[in-house]
């Protein structure tokens, strides 16, 4: 017998990789920003340089390099998005907020 997949050149689909628990969808972030009285805050951790190419009306720069110095300025009892391009500042922004008991 032969592998019928192989031979026809299929290529299998690539798992999926594996959700963080604390990660949210545009839509939860738009959801979140469109209706103030779910009470989540979204801030934005990119640099300066990226925050001046796109930003998102209504979401502040607090950038991953200024963030364990600005913590003062966000609520620990309110739920806060973080929101990057890519997904590591947000990940090593998580980090920051665990180590800081955020």
């Amino acid at each position: 017998m032969i592998d019928y997949e192989q031979f026809c050149g299929i290529v299998p689909e690539a798992a999926a990789p594996q959700a963080n628990p604390d990660e949210v969808t545009v839509q939860d972030m738009k959801k979140a920003l469109d209706n103030p009285v779910l009470g989540i805050r979204v801030v934005d951790v990119r640099e300066p340089d990226e925050y001046d190419i796109a930003k998102v009306k209504g979401v502040p720069l607090l950038p991953l390099s200024d963030l364990p110095n600005r913590f003062t300025e966000l609520d620990p009892n309110q739920t806060i998005y973080l929101h990057c391009k890519g997904g590591v500042p947000v990940a090593e922004g998580g980090e920051l907020f665990e180590a800081a008991g955020l």
